[in-house]
């Protein structure tokens, strides 16, 4: 199946998504294409779970900091439940990002994206997108350390 768009953003992250509304908003017919889950991994896997669990982390050494001079209980962690509430927090970012594009009437794609031209991109087998404007925002990924005393 062959799609003609004027704009085809490749990664549906934060910069992804952005430009991909912007583009829209601005009368452009767009599509968007990712091969994994749409929210990109700066909502799923980086930036923001990394807050949630840093400020969990922050209250509980400043209201253990604050037992010390008066103020009390001092918080805890409970890990399970916050990983939970973590997670309800990521896993509902793709269905989100989803209902933000089809309101804003951006084309959904789901696959591996592959330059076949310069405007034009095949998406797994069975699908090519031919557009005036390809943008790559497919971010970074995440990289195992491989030095000595890395964490994980």
């Amino acid at each position: 199946m062959q799609h003609m768009v004027d704009v085809l953003v490749i990664g549906t992250g934060t910069a992804g998504t952005t430009l991909a509304l912007a583009c829209r908003k601005a009368g452009r017919q767009v599509a968007v294409v990712d091969n994994r889950l749409y929210g990109g991994i700066c909502a799923m896997r980086g930036c923001q779970p990394k807050k949630y669990l840093v400020d969990a982390a922050q209250i509980v050494q400043l209201s253990q900091q604050m037992s010390e001079i008066g103020v009390h209980p001092a918080a805890r962690i409970d890990w399970p439940a916050l990983m939970r509430s973590k997670s309800a927090f990521t896993s509902a970012v793709p269905k989100r990002t989803e209902r933000v594009f089809q309101k804003a009437g951006i084309e959904l794609l789901y696959g591996v994206a592959c330059f076949v031209s310069p405007e034009e991109v095949a998406i797994g087998e069975a699908t090519t997108v031919r557009a005036g404007v390809v943008v790559i925002g497919t971010g970074a990924r995440l990289r195992r350390w491989t030095f000595p005393g890395r964490n994980w």
